[in-house]
């Protein structure tokens, strides 16, 4: 029979592994929001110097204006991602977000341009990004096949 010491320690150590566990959870959605900040910054450098991004090989050879409509693109689809990953969103208001995204023909020629990029970035991620681009890419294969038919 367990003595009541050896079970105070047992809940006790419980305790303090699903503390470490939530403290490490918390510290990665922080630093998720603070990698998201620096992006949304690097983004208005970026649309406030469109020259800085005219030989990119991913959106150089668009217009300035279809630049500056990526970069907002990849802002917003940053600040969902962010959101996601903080567990800011349900899953419903996420595939709603994503779907309204990707009904916008500028978030179209964004994604036509920079998915493979994404995908990449997604693949060497996490659980999450992968998830999250995994949900992108429906919402823009669901809404090319509704535009198809």
């Amino acid at each position: 029979m367990m003595k009541i010491g050896h079970f105070a320690l047992c809940v006790i150590g419980a305790g303090t592994v699903a503390r470490l566990v939530l403290d490490h959870q918390h510290q990665r959605r922080q630093l998720a929001l603070s990698a998201a900040n620096m992006h949304q910054r690097l983004a208005a450098d970026a649309a406030a110097h469109p020259e800085w991004y005219a030989d990119n090989p991913t959106i150089g050879e668009l217009s300035e204006l279809g630049r500056a409509r990526a970069l907002h693109t990849n802002r917003v689809i940053a600040l969902i991602a962010a959101k996601h990953r903080a567990k800011l969103v349900t899953t419903d208001e996420l595939h709603f977000n994503l779907v309204t995204l990707a009904q916008d023909p500028a978030a179209r020629l964004y994604w036509e341009h920079a998915s493979g990029y994404r995908t990449i970035e997604a693949e060497s991620g996490d659980r999450i990004d992968r998830r999250f681009n995994r949900a992108l890419t429906d919402a823009f294969k669901a809404t090319a096949k509704r535009q198809a038919e």
